[in-house]
């Protein structure tokens, strides 16, 4: 047994991947990544035992097909028990520093997450950045930041309605927290 988290939105690069990119990439998703250090450690060379997310090269965008435009996109794949998910997004982010170097290549989007627990949601942006961090524009960086929801529920009153009689019964005498 372990912890579910799932993942919703993507981070799309301005251009497609080459193949020896998605062949790099790929390799790191289908292997399993053991360690002697614990889930979590920064001694590990990868986050977690498994990389939940992919990359691959799409056509166009929202959904409207246009064969000239092609872009890459670094998504979450579906997997049970995808762990560390924004270290596996700081590893991606380091990997198109590196591929920009042979032709410049950075992703901007947003992904979010939520877990098991009401608690573990949040959003983790990345966005491209130059004025308002003083680079001259040409020299735009990528900056990432993470917003963790803090939600707390504070429940004033609940209404049942019961089909049988449509009662509506907003006492809470006797009524736990769930």
């Amino acid at each position: 047994m372990g912890y579910n988290t799932d993942w919703y939105g993507q981070l799309k690069t301005n251009r497609a991947f080459t193949q020896k990119e998605l062949d790099e990439w790929d390799e790191i998703t289908n292997t399993r990544h053991d360690s002697e250090y614990e889930m979590g450690d920064d001694k590990r060379e990868f986050p977690s035992t498994w990389c939940g997310f992919e990359i691959v090269n799409k056509h166009g965008h929202d959904g409207v097909y246009d064969s000239k435009e092609k872009h890459g996109v670094y998504r979450w794949m579906g997997h049970e028990k995808t762990y560390q998910g924004k270290k596996w997004a700081i590893i991606f982010l380091k990997k198109l520093i590196k591929w920009s170097k042979t032709e410049d290549i950075y992703a901007e989007g947003e992904l979010e997450w939520s877990g098991e627990r009401e608690s573990d949601m949040g959003r983790l942006v990345v966005e491209r950045a130059a004025e308002e961090i003083g680079y001259p524009p040409e020299e735009k960086m990528l900056t990432m930041h993470i917003e963790t929801v803090d939600f707390k529920y504070r429940r004033e009153k609940t209404a049942y309605v019961f089909k049988d009689t449509h009662k509506i019964d907003t006492d809470l005498k006797g009524i736990k927290n769930v």
